[in-house]
């Protein structure tokens, strides 16, 4: 893989948080419609808006997280929950 052959470039640059879940949700808007399910996106109050990162590897990280959620939800409800740990 390109990672194990060093050939992956990670960014590491400023990245809100909020519009990477904003666009993530209007992606799977027709998606969850269609299966009928709902997808609740949470960031809690603690959690900056603004960190350190790739937002195109982390928003593809998330989608394929979310994404087999989905698939595998009959009913009910997919929640993202983003949080900060307590140390």
């Amino acid at each position: 893989s390109k990672l194990e052959c060093k050939q992956l470039k990670i960014n590491s640059i400023p990245m809100n948080l909020q519009d990477i879940v904003d666009e993530i949700s209007l992606e799977l808007k027709s998606i969850v419609s269609k299966r009928n399910i709902e997808f609740i996106p949470i960031i809690e109050r603690s959690v900056p808006r603004v960190v350190y990162g790739d937002p195109i590897r982390f928003k593809q990280i998330l989608l394929y997280f979310i994404q087999n959620a989905i698939k595998n939800t009959q009913n009910g409800s997919v929640i993202l929950e983003l949080q900060t740990e307590h140390q």
